[in-house]
């Protein structure tokens, strides 16, 4: 895999992060621009994560059967909308239907983004740089937040999100079709997990769950 290819990889996982990872000022923004309680905020929020971990667990299976390219495209397209319709929306419900819908295509993202990465020759070094990337955005976004709700409010930090979406376009074409794996291993391929296996997955979904719980309302 290219170093483009991880460049690409690494801009959909960003993309797909965009609201995630500044979470706590997205939700500060719901209460102090749109009004809305906190527990209503929260529950705007829950819904877009919940959007993510469905595609999340989805994306295996569709990424063997779909090209990643166009997957890529009609993620974007989706979270763009799914924006654009969030910053239109006042009530609750809808606004709260429209994030879950952004969270579908955010976690598509995630998956292929990641996917990308593990193509790597050093997967390792990767991950720590795309980690780094995510940081750094969640950094300057956190801080920029309050100065953006001043001046564009919660509308405009949604077109600004619904931009990043479009910006993604730029490295469709820089995306892989398939995984090669998949032809190594073919579909019908039996996958065992051991037990230490097992606890370690199930040590990651405890990690992220309490991290769910308690990240929305950390600012």
């Amino acid at each position: 895999t290219g170093k483009l290819e991880l460049l690409a990889g690494m801009a959909i996982v960003v993309i797909g992060m965009q609201m995630f990872i500044i979470q706590p000022g997205f939700v500060g923004g719901l209460v102090s621009d749109r009004g809305l309680a906190e527990p209503v905020a929260g529950l705007i929020a829950s819904a877009e994560m919940f959007g993510m971990a469905a595609t999340t667990i989805l994306a295996a299976a569709l990424s063997s059967r779909i090209d990643w390219r166009w997957l890529t495209g009609g993620a974007l397209l989706t979270l763009i909308l799914a924006n654009g319709a969030s910053a239109l929306l006042a009530a609750p419900l809808g606004l709260g239907i429209a994030r879950a819908v952004a969270g579908l295509a955010a976690g598509l993202l995630l998956s292929l983004g990641y996917a990308v990465i593990g193509r790597a020759s050093n997967p390792d070094r990767w991950f720590g740089y795309l980690i780094m990337a995510v940081l750094l955005y969640g950094a300057a976004g956190l801080f920029l937040m309050p100065s953006l709700l001043a001046s564009i409010g919660m509308t405009g930090v949604l077109g600004l999100f619904a931009a990043m979406a479009a910006a993604g376009f730029l490295v469709v074409s820089r995306i892989p079709r398939s995984d090669p794996g998949k032809a190594k291993y073919g579909s019908g391929a039996q996958w065992h997990l051991s037990g230490r296996a097992w606890s370690c997955l199930a040590a990651v979904l405890a990690f992220f769950l309490g991290q769910g719980v308690v990240w929305a309302f950390l600012v």
